[in-house]
């Protein structure tokens, strides 16, 4: 049948007569730990129970776990593991890989077709992602582990393994709720705030999100960062003001919120390929004629 690609991004692709086959798993107690960066061909799960680790990769910023969190590490993503003996963790591990089966297992390609978040989930983690435990991970985790400590069938554990991942699409379609719930508060704060000098900063502190979440998830739902949206959004009023008034160039730069006319005219004949002034003229001749 030739190789399996474990890359859970590549999911989709499994079509066949695939299951996930648990390779290694563990449930215990790090006081002190500092694994070497490492690679392996399975996908792994780690979940922190209590306390809190590192997770180092190369190249790559570390992650951080805390209590209720997990994270999903793409297989040949080289990491590590590290414990403080200040902060000892206690976690739970397991790895997998995609087996070709030939039995009545449940198989992925029907899991993804009557799941098909769960596709989703899956092709959004490149090298890891991590998540918050809102649907019961930790539980069917901890059946797993069990399941294998007691030399369950491998139908069994398939099937604890299927709902596992449909705990993780459904986590994700919350997050995408909540996703686009921040997003359409951003343009709102945007929309009464637009006068006064912003920073992404400031509206990640308005929404109570980290500063990097609520950039990616801006750019990932809008298509341009929350400084171009913020610009775009300058640039129709400007438009709108020269069309409709006859505020001068200073008073619109006031009330957009960009207090330097020099700027100002910058930005507009970046965008709109001509200065306010001249913005101004033609849309005045295109009212006459």
């Amino acid at each position: 049948m030739g190789k399996i690609n474990n890359d859970i991004s590549d999911i989709k692709n499994l079509s066949g007569n695939f299951t996930p086959a648990i390779e290694g798993y563990y449930s215990r107690l790090w006081k002190s730990y500092d694994m070497i960066i490492h690679r392996h061909s399975k996908v792994e799960i780690m979940y922190v129970l209590e306390g809190e680790c590192r997770i180092p990769f190369q190249n790559m910023a570390a992650a951080i776990l805390k209590k209720g969190m997990f994270i999903i590490i793409n297989s040949n993503i080289y990491h590590g593991l590290f414990v403080d003996e200040n902060f000892p963790c206690k976690m739970m591990n397991i790895e997998f890989a995609f087996k070709a089966s030939g039995s009545s297992n449940l198989l992925m390609s029907q899991l993804t077709k009557a799941y098909p978040n769960i596709i989703q989930v899956f092709s959004r983690i490149g090298e890891y992602e991590i998540f918050k435990d809102t649907f019961g991970v930790s539980d069917a985790l901890k059946t797993i582990i069990m399941a294998k400590k007691n030399d369950e069938n491998d139908y069994y554990i398939n099937t604890c393994m299927a709902q596992l991942f449909i705990m993780l699409g459904r986590i994700s379609e919350n997050e995408n709720k909540s996703e686009n719930n921040y997003v359409k508060n951003a343009e709102k704060f945007i929309s009464m705030n637009y006068d006064s000098e912003i920073k992404v900063a400031d509206i990640a502190k308005h929404l109570n999100i980290n500063e990097s979440y609520f950039y990616k998830i801006f750019k990932k739902a809008k298509g341009i960062t929350p400084i171009e949206y913020l610009t775009n959004f300058r640039i129709e009023l400007a438009r709108n003001l020269l069309c409709n008034t006859d505020l001068s160039q200073s008073e619109i730069c006031d009330y957009i919120g960009m207090g330097s006319r020099q700027y100002f005219s910058y930005v507009f004949k970046k965008s709109e390929g001509c200065s306010p002034t001249d913005y101004r003229k033609k849309a005045r001749i295109s009212f006459y004629f």
